[in-house]
């Protein structure tokens, strides 16, 4: 049994696990969620479809899941149905009525279920079946194998509490959803097309006008070119990046200030020494990263995420182009907020 924690820092750990619970070998693919998104059903097919191959479009595939709240996505039902998935909803009233929020009582399980002769492959915990909860959301599950008849005893149980989605359903769904829910978030959005950098706005412009409070966010990551500083360890900041790590810096004049020394992780070491600091001279903020020597990290040519973690801040490093730099900026981007580091530069940065 494997237990695998995924965050920001560890991003895709969720779908890379649900991805090699799956091969060419799986003679069937079942899961069990709270709430579904169209972009979390749509990346988990694509990553399945292409670790099984020609086989995934014969082998029976069940979703269950619920209206409970309001959460899960319509699109999402449409496009797992028509993508060959069998799609069932459970706790419906006992006149099979809507009520999205007045159940005594949620569904909640989160389930996947990966048929692989003799055993079937479950990953089970906290993971819905959405973008975030497969690349960058603080998740836990287990990866174990099962019985056939102990998996099979477990699924019965969920099935025989559901029903199959019909379009006459998904389209009382439609129209009971906006009404009957308290608020309304919006569904989870979609990654845009990618932007040229001169056509994303500026880190500090955001920042300064109040559109954006980094303090409120779990992560912050840069794009690093060549790092200053004898040991390589000097990682140039965007104006205004100190608020992040909680401070409240204005003295943006010519000269040199100590802004202050944000606790940095990595792994089980902690430093309380690294600064972070005001230079009046390139008119930009800069950190004193741990040394290579030291952490075990690189630093030139590659990103860096700072995740926010109790008073600390746990370092990540990825090489661009990587999955997990790719998963990191696309959930800004999803967000708003990716950004230009400055004017002048083509170095990118985002908050997750």
């Amino acid at each position: 049994m494997q237990i695998i924690y995924q965050n920001p820092a560890q991003a895709n750990v969720v779908l890379k696990t649900l991805s090699k619970a799956v091969s060419p070998a799986t003679t069937e693919f079942r899961a069990a969620v709270a709430y579904v998104t169209r972009e979390g059903a749509q990346r988990l097919v694509q990553k399945l479809e292409a670790r099984v191959g020609a086989a995934w479009s014969a082998i029976p595939k069940t979703l269950v899941t619920c209206f409970d709240f309001g959460t899960t996505e319509p699109a999402a039902l449409e496009y797992l149905s028509d993508n060959g998935f069998e799609v069932r909803i459970a706790n419906l009233g006992a006149d099979g009525a809507i009520r999205i929020m007045s159940n005594p009582s949620s569904f909640h399980p989160k389930v996947y279920l990966a048929s692989n002769d003799p055993t079937v492959r479950a990953v089970i915990g906290s993971a819905n079946l959405s973008r975030r909860a497969l690349s960058v959301n603080a998740e836990a599950v287990i990866a174990v194998d099962l019985d056939p008849l102990d998996a099979e005893a477990t699924w019965s149980g969920i099935v025989a509490d559901s029903v199959e989605l019909t379009p006459e359903l998904l389209e009382a769904y439609c129209k009971v959803r906006p009404r009957q829910r308290k608020a309304r978030p919006p569904d989870e959005p979609p990654v845009p097309s990618s932007a040229p950098p001169d056509a994303l706005k500026v880190y500090r412009d955001v920042v300064e006008a109040g559109d954006v409070n980094p303090a409120e966010r779990q992560a912050f990551w840069v794009e690093v070119g060549r790092p200053s500083g004898g040991s390589g360890n000097q990682l140039e900041l965007p104006r205004r990046a100190q608020q992040f790590f909680g401070y409240n810096f204005d003295d943006y004049d010519d000269d040199h200030h100590i802004i202050g020394r944000p606790a940095l992780r990595v792994g089980a070491a902690q430093w309380n020494d690294r600064r972070l600091t005001w230079h009046g001279n390139n008119r930009m903020e800069r950190i004193n990263l741990p040394t290579t020597a030291k952490s075990g990290l690189k630093y030139a040519r590659r990103i860096v995420l700072f995740q926010r973690s109790g008073k600390s801040y746990k370092i990540a490093v990825a090489k661009k182009g990587s999955a997990r730099a790719q998963r990191w900026r696309e959930e800004s981007a999803a967000a708003g907020t990716l950004y230009r580091v400055s004017g002048g530069s083509s170095r990118l940065c985002g908050l997750i």
